[in-house]
């Protein structure tokens, strides 16, 4: 099973997503704010993901640079 991580702050469109992925097999982890999304990409093996751009803490695009710099 596939695992996406969905980063978004806004909770009514995280749900809406999470809820659409799962119906369709995925496995799907929620991050409020790029930092929690980090978090939860160093405890999980996690095949994509999905991320707002402006988010409080740490923004898409720096969850992303920072994400990278792993791999």
């Amino acid at each position: 099973m596939l695992t996406v991580l969905v980063a978004e702050d806004e909770m009514y469109i995280r749900d809406l997503i999470t809820k659409s992925l799962e119906k369709h097999g995925y496995n799907v982890l929620q991050a409020e704010d790029g930092e929690r999304g980090y978090d939860l990409f160093l405890e999980n093996h996690v095949d994509l993901i999905i991320s707002d751009i402006m988010m409080p803490h740490t923004d898409g695009i720096t969850l992303v640079k920072k994400i990278r710099q792993l791999n």
